[in-house]
């Protein structure tokens, strides 16, 4: 993916075709529950994988030590041709007052485990949250939003995520107001807020890879790969390619066209380290598939 600051700064492009609801945000036993440390919001070519303290997640005084630990979907900005999209994390970090405001703060004071995934929203020294029934209001400090570097595109986008997050850890389909000091406000310098939002279904990635996880170990042997697609004829390639970036599996999936569905393939993998690429082939010169690889995600990870 490798967000460009082009990019960031054009329109964001549409995906294929809506997808109605909030879907399901809820992690399952294939999926990735990500452990990741306190960042600024600017992009980041590295990651490591450590857990998450109170202290880093917390907006004023950290939870005490006692806090339970909670698992919250978290939405992330990343690139894959032809435009930039949302991608899904679930991360498990002390509950800060609630699954949304856990999430929600995560989205700002956290790093994806993905290196590929940026958010350009800042460390807030106040967020609230409130819910009435499906509807959620999001009040938060004018400091989530000292970032600079932001077009309107990617500022629209971020709007988006921070709604798509909170929808998710509250598994509603309602609408998200965002509030800036209680308040109607222009942010970034681009976009405003203070209106009921809901999700734009053209902003989620066509494809997600949800197995392996992204820095996963898993045993030698057969190794399924589980995403979600919606993308041309449902067709999904799969690369998956060794330490020395030769291909040692090529292969394919269904998902859908038209609506996310899940694919999965099974594969026979020894021990090393692995990147598995999942993409959609460009038909437009025919049956080829020869032009760009289009929506193309990746994850790297381990087999001993």
């Amino acid at each position: 993916m490798n967000l460009s600051t082009g990019i960031v700064a054009g329109a964001v492009a549409l995906a294929l075709l809506p997808l109605s609801g909030c879907g399901d945000d809820t992690p399952t036993g294939g999926t990735s529950v990500s452990p990741t440390v306190s960042v600024t919001a600017t992009p980041a070519s590295t990651t490591s994988a450590s857990p998450a303290s109170p202290s880093s997640m917390a907006p004023s005084a950290a939870p005490s030590a006692s806090a339970s630990l909670v698992t919250v979907p978290v939405y992330w900005i990343g690139e894959a041709m032809p435009s930039i999209y949302l991608y899904r994390e679930f991360v498990k970090v002390p509950d800060q007052g609630g699954k949304v405001k856990t999430a929600l703060l995560g989205m700002m004071t956290l790093k994806p485990t993905d290196p590929d995934l940026v958010t350009f929203w800042s460390k807030p020294s106040r967020l609230d949250v409130k819910q009435s029934g499906d509807n959620i209001v999001v009040d938060v400090s004018k400091d989530a939003f000292k970032n600079t570097d932001l077009g309107s595109g990617a500022a629209a986008l971020s709007l988006q995520q921070l709604v798509y997050t909170a929808t998710a850890a509250a598994q509603s389909p309602g609408s998200v107001t965002i509030l800036v000091d209680g308040k109607a406000a222009e942010v970034w310098g681009a976009v405003s807020v203070g209106d009921p939002m809901k999700r734009d279904a053209t902003v989620r990635a066509p494809i997600w890879i949800e197995s392996p996880a992204e820095g996963a170990v898993l045993p030698a042997g057969k190794i399924t790969l589980k995403g979600e697609a919606n993308v041309f004829e449902g067709h999904v390639a799969l690369e998956v390619l060794d330490a020395d970036g030769q291909v040692v599996v090529s292969t394919f999936a269904t998902g859908a066209m038209g609506e996310f569905k899940a694919f999965s393939k099974v594969v026979t993998l020894s021990a090393g380290k692995y990147r598995l690429l999942a993409y959609s082939p460009d038909v437009s010169d025919g049956e080829s598939g020869a032009g760009p690889r289009l929506f193309e995600t990746t994850v790297e990870f381990t087999v001993k």
